[in-house]
């Protein structure tokens, strides 16, 4: 399967789903920025003790549905793309975080710890403006300049936070993986070292987001109002998950996403 570029030929079924699917998300993520900004101004720090008792359903359920990106990706709606392959960039949307989720699974009512909140909240900071410019493009619509800005800007804030907040969350998980672990297996090691290789990478791929806003924001001030990008455009923009399996070094060169005229 070659992946064909989802754009404004697409059938209205696949694009009115995709503007379902990722408004969905979109604002499932806004509630719990939102939820967590209000409970922060009113509590302060102390609010992320109950932050997983408060939105962990909400939070799971929003990690369920994407899930769904694998039946995109097997049914053509991703585009090809030569520098970060299927498999990579299944990993940047879904595995990443699954990931997590196993360590959440594991450890069951611990995972209600004071550390679950910085976890939740940098992921939302993250997937608000995500999903919202999402929406936007499975519409055929550009999005407004402050958004792009936005979607490709927030990650000088959330990435050095989300690095760290991941970290201590499975620090503070490791003593409860290992008491679940077996005499054969505990998935404590297996935590740590997705952990150790997310801090190895986190230079090489702090710079690379760099180079990929600087090209990101001059595309969007090169669009024209008469032309609008293909839904693939914004779905292929790597995450910087896709820097952890390699592709550091070639996601700057990622062809430019197929312009259409609007009909």
């Amino acid at each position: 399967n070659s992946g064909f570029v989802v754009n404004m030929t697409a059938s209205v079924g696949v694009r009115a789903w995709l503007a379902v699917y990722n408004q969905l998300l979109g604002l499932g993520w806004l509630y719990v920025l939102l939820f967590m900004s209000l409970r922060l101004i009113s509590q302060g720090v102390e609010s992320f003790a109950a932050a997983w008792g408060d939105l962990g359903s909400v939070v799971s359920t929003l990690q369920a549905i994407v899930l769904l990106d694998v039946v995109h990706a097997g049914c053509g709606l991703w585009p090809d793309e030569v520098a970060v392959g299927l498999l990579q960039r299944l990993w940047c949307k879904v595995g990443h975080r699954t990931e997590i989720f196993i360590t959440i699974w594991i450890i069951g009512e611990h995972a209600q710890n004071w550390s679950a909140g910085p976890l939740i909240l940098t992921w939302a900071m993250a997937d608000v403006s995500r999903y919202q410019l999402y929406f936007l493009r499975s519409i055929g619509r550009n999005p407004p300049k402050w958004l792009a800005w936005l979607r490709y800007s927030d990650f000088l804030v959330q990435y050095p936070l989300n690095v760290l907040a991941e970290a201590y969350f499975i620090f503070c998980a490791v003593p409860h993986l290992a008491a679940s672990g077996t005499h054969w297996f505990s998935y404590a090691p297996v935590a740590i070292g997705f952990q150790m290789y997310e801090w190895i990478i986190f230079v090489p791929a702090f710079r690379t987001l760099w180079k990929i806003r600087r090209r990101r924001l001059a595309d969007m001030r090169s669009e024209k109002s008469g032309t609008l990008s293909s839904i693939a455009a914004a779905i292929s923009m790597p995450d910087r998950n896709c820097l952890a399996l390699g592709a550091a070094n070639d996601c700057t060169h990622l062809p430019k996403p197929s312009m259409t005229k609007r009909s």
